[in-house]
């Protein structure tokens, strides 16, 4: 980079020298030669008009080194830009930092990439769609599940397992819907009263003798019961036994009573008992 003197009325003649700088005689304005030959006022005596007020081209790549100690500041700007052709790169050994009291707005046409892991320390709100690693945007009640090197939508219908045996199965509202076997169970009081019921009603219709209602009835008869009684520790009615009768899609009667008595009656007396019903498709 040299720097000369030259007469005022010869800057129209575009014969300066790039990246030179001249001052011009008698004005002392000083300007930059630019590629074109154009000689760019850097700083016009008693004028606004200098390199920051006044367009200009670069022809050639440019570099600006600075100091390790120093910024490279821009202040007070409404807007900037920067417009590139093809790649713009920026390098650090620490941090870029962006920051701005409204919101930093990134676009592309073709979208934007993040290379590397990305951490976002606030809440993340998303208007468009999610796309997966191969580029789908997956379908509603879809789930966004980890291929252990990618991203992978799944339907819900992916989850399940196609054994026969299977109780989960997909319904009308898009959920998974478990169809537990049990249906109706109940722990219930001599008297006839429920501790804890499901799916049932209870009542005390005699002496050892329960009826129990379901909510809502079978379509068959051939549900499965199962029944129990707590011991009665060899103390009075010390063979107890407890029956099922009277089994029907809306319910089913229990029987309880002391059962060593040969060939005679069971002898009826009132106990708590448990009952479980289970029934499958």
């Amino acid at each position: 980079m040299a720097q000369n003197t030259i007469p005022d009325i010869e800057t129209s003649t575009n014969t300066a020298g790039e990246g030179d700088i001249y001052i011009g005689v008698p004005s002392g304005n000083v300007y930059i030669g630019l590629s074109t030959g154009l000689y760019h006022p850097l700083k016009v005596s008693a004028s606004t008009t200098n390199l920051y007020t006044s367009d200009g081209s670069i022809a050639t790549s440019r570099q600006i080194t600075g100091n390790p100690e120093n910024y490279l500041w821009f202040n007070n700007f409404k807007q900037f830009y920067i417009d590139v052709a093809s790649i713009y790169r920026l390098t650090s050994g620490d941090n870029i930092h962006l920051e701005a009291d409204n919101y930093i707005r990134l676009s592309a046409d073709n979208g934007i990439r993040l290379q590397g892991n990305t951490s976002v320390s606030k809440d993340l709100s998303l208007v468009g769609r999610f796309i997966d690693g191969s580029f789908n945007n997956g379908s509603q009640g879809d789930i966004l599940s980890t291929t252990g090197t990618s991203t992978k939508w799944l339907h819900k219908s992916d989850l399940l397992s196609s054994n026969t045996e299977n109780s989960i199965t997909t319904v009308s509202d898009g959920g998974l819907y478990y169809q537990s076997p049990v249906k109706a169970f109940g722990k219930i009081q001599m008297n006839g009263t429920a501790n804890k019921i499901k799916g049932a009603i209870s009542k005390r219709i005699g002496e050892g003798t329960y009826e129990i209602t379901f909510t809502t009835a079978f379509n068959h008869n051939n549900y499965i019961i199962q029944l129990s009684q707590p011991s009665r520790k060899g103390a009075g009615y010390d063979d107890p036994g407890i029956a099922y009768y009277d089994q029907s899609k809306g319910g089913f009667k229990v029987e309880i009573g002391d059962n060593d008595n040969s060939k005679k009656s069971r002898i009826r007396f009132d106990s708590e008992f448990m009952f479980v019903i289970m029934d499958y498709n």
